[in-house]
């Protein structure tokens, strides 16, 4: 972080984000419904799949937070989310963005 700090925050205060995403939305599946004692007949699936994905990251130190939800899951999206959240990082500091690295799942769904 020092090092980060001397090269690239040209005497700016550092903050440390946490950043994560995750897909939210509904899949359909099969269930069993009430019927009457002894029978468990399958209900109706549902095929239809809408789901959604939010970018969020949070600074502990200044206890503040940004998020988006988006569609998809592209590098598109990830650079509107970096764009947020540079929006809420005051001009006198310099945001360190820790990413998980988790590869994205059926980003493109």
């Amino acid at each position: 972080m020092k090092s980060v700090a001397r090269r690239k925050a040209a005497g700016r205060k550092v903050e440390i984000w946490f950043q994560d995403e995750a897909r939210v939305g509904q899949v359909g599946r099969t269930g069993r419904v009430w019927f009457e004692r002894g029978q468990r007949p399958r209900g109706p699936r549902d095929m239809r799949h809408k789901a959604a994905w939010i970018f969020g990251a949070v600074c502990p130190a200044r206890d503040t937070g940004v998020a988006l939800v988006l569609p998809v899951a592209t590098t598109e999206a990830m650079q509107a989310f970096r764009d947020e959240l540079a929006l809420a990082v005051p001009e006198d500091r310099h945001a360190v963005l820790l990413i998980d690295r988790a590869p994205l799942k059926a980003a493109a769904t």
